[in-house]
């Protein structure tokens, strides 16, 4: 939901471009609207992809899990790769157990 207001912005911006300068304005507008509209539609897409190929992120994580309501606390979506954030994590799932 964050791009969608740095979108608006970026649209607003590129619409004053267009009528501060009538000559050139209109096809940079266009040319902004362009790439507004290719980083909303693939950016988190890419960004995915980027965090997978460093190995910051599970490839065979699955984000969409089922059940009643519950999330499933035993599939890991984040590997930790520093020893103190896996401590970290396991502290977190307890205090989440203890608290429902």
């Amino acid at each position: 939901m964050g791009f969608v207001t740095q979108a608006g912005v970026a649209i607003g911006l590129c619409k004053q471009t267009a009528l501060e300068f009538p000559t050139w304005g209109k096809a940079v507008n266009a040319l902004c609207v362009c790439c507004i509209l290719v980083n909303l539609l693939f950016g988190p897409i890419a960004f995915r992809w980027v965090l997978q190929k460093v190995g910051e992120a599970n490839a065979d994580a699955n984000f969409l899990q089922t059940g009643p309501g519950v999330p499933q606390w035993n599939t890991p979506v984040f590997t930790p790769k520093h020893p103190t954030a896996e401590i970290k994590v396991v502290e977190l799932r307890e205090a989440v157990s203890h608290a429902s």
